[in-house]
């Protein structure tokens, strides 16, 4: 199926990479967990297999690491 908005098809896709801005932990410097979350439920809502989604960043700063970040903001609970 082809969503008629973006004129893409989301499924034929072999991995789908959200990448949310994760710069540090400051509320505003961030991508927000709850648009991280609509963009996967959009997804879900057109048949897209959250087996192919994968979500990735690089904090940029040596003293920062992704995980730590996602964590810390609530991302890594969705």
């Amino acid at each position: 199926m082809i969503d008629k908005d973006l004129l893409f098809n989301f499924k034929e896709s072999k991995y789908i990479l959200l990448k949310p801005n994760l710069l540090s932990t400051d509320r505003d410097a961030c991508t927000q967990p709850i648009f991280v979350e609509g963009v996967i439920n959009y997804l879900k809502s057109i048949g897209v297999s959250m087996e192919i989604v994968r979500i990735g960043d690089s904090p940029g700063q040596l003293k920062k690491n992704v995980i730590s970040v996602a964590n810390k903001i609530g991302l890594l609970d969705i």
